[in-house]
This record gives structure tokens, sequence and C-alpha cells, in this order.
């Protein structure tokens, strides 16, 4: 088989892993309960962004499709990317896409030159 062809399986099983812990209930709510189990916390933020999610959920997957270090290394970001291309394709426009930021109101152009 072809780099290509486990590079396309590889981003699909990241995609369908990180969905599922997410955004599915899984078989007899278990995933839900898992979820409602890190009521707080870094990993209950982590299990509520796709995105974030998708970034952890990578690893285990670039370790056993990468060759050496390096290549695992460059699986990693690249499979994660892969899922959120994925995510994005098949649910525009959803809240995963949104980055949370704010920026600061500029002030007058003439800040320095006040009396």
């Amino acid at each position: 088989m072809t780099s290509f062809y486990w590079l396309a399986v590889g981003v699909l099983a990241v995609w369908r892993v990180t969905y599922l812990l997410q955004a599915e209930n899984g078989p007899w709510n278990a995933f839900e309960r898992l979820r409602q189990g890190l009521a707080s916390g870094v990993w209950h933020d982590t299990f509520g962004c796709f995105y974030c999610l998708s970034f952890w959920v990578a690893i285990p997957f670039a370790l056993i499709l990468g060759e050496d270090l390096t290549s695992r290394l460059v699986l990693w970001p690249a499979l994660s990317a892969g899922a959120i291309i994925v995510e994005r394709r098949i649910h525009p426009g959803g809240d995963a896409a949104t980055p949370i930021f704010s920026e600061d109101e500029e002030g007058p152009p003439d800040v320095l030159r006040q009396k």
C-alpha cells in the first residue's frame, strides 16, 4: 500500500475517534458519561473542543503509522489537521470552526503626541 493510502486512512480514523469522543453518546451512553465525569478541569475543556481533542487523538495514530521519529513528529499535527479539515467539510459553519479571541480597541492615532 502507498503512503498516501495510510495517510488518508489515518486522517479518517483520527476524525472518527475524535468525533466519537467529542460529540456522540456511544454505546450505553459510555462517552456521554465519560464527558460528564470530566465535569471540570483541563480534560473537560479538551473533550469539549474538537480541535484540541483531535490533537491528542492523533498521537497514537502517528506512532503507529510513522516509520521513524521524524515522520511520527510530522504525522502528529498532519493527522490532526486532516481530521479538522474533514470536520469542517462535514459540519460547515459549526461552532468548532470559530476561534475564541479578542482584540484591544485602538486608541486615537496620535496617542504619543499627548500634551
